[in-house]
């Protein structure tokens, strides 16, 4: 049992200084939930990616800051897709195209087409929630073009 505690969403959160994000059990059911629904939204829509709260741990493993990014993003989109987009950001993948539709009190839609090799994903959604994932992107020109690169944690203390 002990290892499975120290596996667990909330460890996880605790050692990479996210606290706030289990300080309540509804808030620590709302991260397993989120999770949940992105590992089911990856196997629905066939994406090779096995999204659970080992492989969570294993990133913190590998990469704490990157852990702490996911955690962030995890509380803060409830979305599936927008959730496996994250992870594959934080595997390497590259942001092609963001296209943002938004339209006072009637439309929201966020479109990202993301790349990693040959490979082309597309994550798209409706809910206007989800466009807090974008203060988590770094934001740069390269030769005064705009650039897109990386998902990173905020430091919200």
């Amino acid at each position: 049992m002990e290892g499975r505690e120290q596996t667990s969403i909330e460890n996880v959160a605790r050692q990479v200084g996210e606290d706030w994000t289990v300080a309540q059990p509804d808030m620590i059911s709302a991260l397993k939930k989120a999770l949940q629904s992105a590992g089911e939204w990856a196997n629905k829509e066939g994406r090779k990616i096995v999204l659970n709260e080992a492989a969570l741990y294993a990133l913190h493993q590998k990469d704490p800051y990157k852990a702490r990014a996911f955690i962030q993003a995890l509380a803060s989109s409830a979305s599936g897709g927008m959730i496996v987009m994250v992870w594959k950001m934080l595997e390497g993948a590259e942001i092609e195209t963001l296209e943002l539709t938004y339209e006072d009190r009637s439309k929201f839609h966020m479109r990202i087409c993301l790349t990693l090799g040959n490979e082309r994903e597309h994550y798209e959604t409706d809910d206007i929630n989800d466009a807090a994932l974008i203060r988590h992107l770094g934001i740069l020109k390269i030769n005064d073009q705009p650039r897109f690169e990386g998902f990173y944690p905020l430091h919200l203390k």
